[in-house]
């Protein structure tokens, strides 16, 4: 590096150099240890940090930064949106048409690395107690309080930012139309200083690895839940009864019912009771001449044991006893 630098006098400087580079990053990783027992989680706050900037970090103290700079400060602008009515196509254009129509971009969300500040001072610790935050007006930033040395060779150096333990409450959760799984989640409400940020999880439930999942964005003071895995002693299977069809109307104002008829058949085969939230759903008709109706169960209102979303997703909540069975009719 080369620094011109203006004085008002000769005499001895001392210079501090800072810079950035290109080359470093972390990403937040979990471990969830769920006793349910005494009603307690306990999750530790890793980062899987990498570098290969060239130069070996030797000695050094680590910042880390929830700031994402690969996004931009900017937000974007919105151009003129323009429709068309539609014309029909030739026959001679509709497989090009049909091509262009059936292309689809794979969709996802993809795990931002964040930039760590790499000044003169900054590396990692291979094991860290813990860490301090600074809150920022757009950014936290995440002091490690033990210095180490990260070698030049974008391999993962694991350094833990924070142990916290919350008291928690458990709940089943089940979509039987796409899974026969009943999932264990845990609510906790995030009582430190640190944000979680989105990461994959480790989750041992009462000693055991049992699996692994993921964490959503959790901001300091937010309530959250976290998944702990498929508990087999608590089963749900959505069985189809029956499809009907029935006709009416004369020629030219036919009108035709199909009624679909369903049961959810539930099983708690724990020697405790759980609470079992479920979701299914109804369609949402997009043609004026095409009703849905649901027919079981009842619905007027939002319960706490029955909601309906917006989009027509419907959550049944339930007390099961210890070995209880449940038969529910789901209708439209």
């Amino acid at each position: 590096a080369t620094v011109r630098i203006d004085v008002k006098k000769a005499g001895i400087v001392q210079l501090d150099l800072r810079y950035i580079v290109h080359g470093p990053s972390w990403r937040p990783v979990y471990d969830v240890r769920a006793d349910t027992a005494q009603n307690n989680l306990e999750l530790t706050y890793n980062a899987e940090v990498r570098q290969s900037t060239g130069e070996n970090w030797k000695g050094v103290t680590l910042k880390l930064s929830t700031a994402q700079p690969s996004i931009g400060g900017r937000e974007p602008e919105l151009s003129p949106w323009f429709i068309n009515k539609l014309e029909p196509l030739v026959a001679s254009a509709a497989p090009a048409a049909l091509k262009a129509k059936n292309s689809t971009r794979s969709g996802g969300q993809m795990m931002n690395a964040y930039v760590a500040d790499s000044a003169k001072d900054e590396a990692v610790a291979m094991e860290v107690t813990g860490a301090t935050v600074t809150t920022g007006a757009t950014a936290e930033t995440y002091v490690i309080d033990r210095a180490a040395d990260i070698l030049s060779d974008n391999k993962v150096a694991k350094v833990n930012i924070t142990k916290q333990n919350f008291s928690t409450v458990y709940r089943y959760s089940s979509v039987p139309k796409l899974s026969p799984h009943a999932y264990l989640k845990a609510k906790a409400v995030n009582k430190s200083d640190f944000s979680l940020l989105p990461g994959p999880t480790s989750v041992f439930l009462d000693g055991g690895f049992v699996a692994n999942a993921s964490i959503d964005l959790v901001p300091a003071g937010q309530e959250f839940w976290t998944y702990l895995g498929v508990d087999p002693s608590v089963s749900i299977e959505r069985k189809e009864l029956g499809r009907r069809e029935e006709s009416s109307g004369i020629f030219g104002k036919k009108t035709v019912k199909t009624t679909y008829d369903n049961v959810f058949k539930i099983k708690n085969a724990k020697s405790s009771a759980i609470e079992l939230v479920v979701w299914d759903q109804i369609p949402i008709s997009d043609h004026e001449d095409i009703k849905v109706n649901l027919e079981e169960p009842k619905y007027e209102k939002d319960t706490d044991n029955l909601k309906i979303s917006d989009g027509k997703i419907m959550q049944w909540k339930f007390n099961l006893n210890a070995s209880e069975k449940k038969d529910v009719s789901f209708r439209f």
